[in-house]
């Protein structure tokens, strides 16, 4: 359906590289693979993305983003974990409000086919450019979907400062 690459973190073919080293219980979404949206809007999830959604998960996903450029792709027992945490949080809460509107405008629920595609809301395929190729990344316990060209230029904006290596290493990491 769509080449898919593996990335510097692991090869399509290391099996346990790519998505997750460890135990099953314990594999996460790591790495990065291209992928292609097909003529329908689907695209399929690369090979070790989803070996984990299948282990860890079921095929239900929810679908979203946060700025229409690109997508947030949860398994839904993921999702609905955050759902937990945000009913905790007042609901006049302003910011809880902010991010409400946007997951829900967004978002949708999906369920993968019996291939590993899913279907990408149409308000986000042509917001985010989402045509052809694109990269996904495995975000531990989230993927995102991408265009090329604006990852990049992502990446190129928002540089990992020596204040950022400070607050992460205040957190141990």
């Amino acid at each position: 359906m769509g080449s898919e690459q593996g990335s510097e973190h692991g090869s399509e073919r290391g099996g346990e590289q790519g998505a997750g080293a460890g135990r099953r219980e314990g594999r996460m979404f790591r790495g990065h693979y291209t992928a292609k949206v097909d003529e329908r809007g689907r695209v399929k999830l690369p090979a070790a993305f989803l070996a984990t959604v299948r282990e860890r998960f079921d095929e239900e996903l929810f679908v979203t983003s946060l700025d229409g450029r690109h997508l947030r792709v949860y398994p839904l027992k993921t999702w609905l974990k955050i759902e937990e945490r945000l009913l905790r949080v007042p609901s006049m809460s302003a910011a809880r409000g902010k991010l409400l509107d946007r997951v829900n405008f967004f978002g949708q629920a999906a369920r993968l086919d019996k291939v590993g595609r899913f279907l990408i809301p149409q308000r986000l395929r042509g917001g985010a450019n989402l045509d052809g190729e694109v990269v996904v990344l495995g975000l531990l316990d989230y993927l995102e979907v991408w265009n090329p060209s604006d990852f990049a230029a992502k990446l190129a904006r928002e540089e990992l400062t020596e204040e950022d290596k400070r607050l992460l290493s205040e957190l141990g990491i």
